[in-house]
């Protein structure tokens, strides 16, 4: 259903999670004479998150990229997010040159890219037609549906055919399921985090917290296997040469895999 970005770790996670972490902080710290002790805890906290949750290449780039932006407000030298996203880009490329046939990290480079170069013309064009709609929507705090689905969009631009040439198939629901989804998830994350902290502090109160948790989830996992069965949902098998019979290597650096594909209906995938 074009909900895979929910599985990834990547920045929509890392975003969700420091943006909660600067909120506790008070974010207006980085703009203060504290703005260097803060800048290097956020830059641990970022760090810390990155290793414990395996250092994905998808994640390693948002980690980056924030890391380089953090950096750079810290010293006063504020660029285009765009050259922070190229020297994201060099930097992965230098410490591991074999991260550009990685297919997450192309996915994560380009939908960052469909979002820093089309988002703003989009916003623009939207701005210059119905402002006075939009003054009103931001007025009730009504604006995030429309700003979740553009910014999903524009992801879409440049990944949509990377995910025809690699999976075979296109979701034709997956951006406005995101508009549910999205928030869903942030929802899923806080309070997550705050079972962990229960956890540790309040074992009962975690108990109950945890059937809220479970129930969430099941609600999100309920809605996209819904989705997943409106017609036409997905446009499938359009590429002949998936029903070739090949041999796929996945090249993963703790996990290397051997996929034998016979048929579309069978395959056989070989790990250690």
């Amino acid at each position: 259903v074009g909900a895979s970005h929910l599985l990834a770790l990547s920045g929509l996670h890392l975003g969700i999670i420091v943006g909660l972490f600067l909120t506790w902080m008070n974010g207006r710290l980085l703009l203060s004479r504290w703005r260097r002790p803060v800048g290097v805890l956020v830059l641990l906290f970022i760090w810390t998150y990155t290793f414990v949750a395996g250092m994905p290449t998808s994640l390693l780039r948002a980690a980056l990229m924030t890391s380089v932006c953090v950096v750079a407000s810290l010293l006063q030298r504020y660029g285009s997010p765009l050259q922070h996203l190229l020297l994201t880009a060099i930097v992965m490329m230098l410490w591991r040159p074999m991260v550009v046939f990685d297919v997450g990290a192309q996915l994560s480079f380009l939908a960052v890219a469909g979002i820093l170069l089309f988002y703003r013309p989009l916003y623009m064009w939207f701005f210059d037609r119905w402002r006075y709609q939009i003054f009103w929507l931001e007025r009730y705090y009504l604006m995030w549906p429309f700003t979740t689905l553009a910014v999903s969009l524009c992801a879409q631009v440049l990944t949509l055919p990377l995910v025809a040439y690699y999976f075979h198939q296109i979701p034709t629901y997956g951006t406005l399921l995101s508009i549910v989804l999205i928030p869903l998830t942030t929802l899923f994350l806080m309070l997550s985090l705050l079972l962990i902290i229960l956890s540790w502090l309040w074992p009962l109160a975690a108990t109950w917290l945890s059937v809220g948790v479970s129930w969430l989830l099941a609600v999100q996992l309920w809605l996209m296997t819904a989705v997943s069965r409106w017609p036409g949902a997905v446009i499938p098998d359009f590429w002949s040469r998936k029903a070739a019979p090949q041999v796929v290597v996945y090249h993963n650096r703790r996990c290397p895999a051997l996929h034998l594909i016979a048929s579309p209906s069978q395959s056989w995938l070989l790990t250690p």
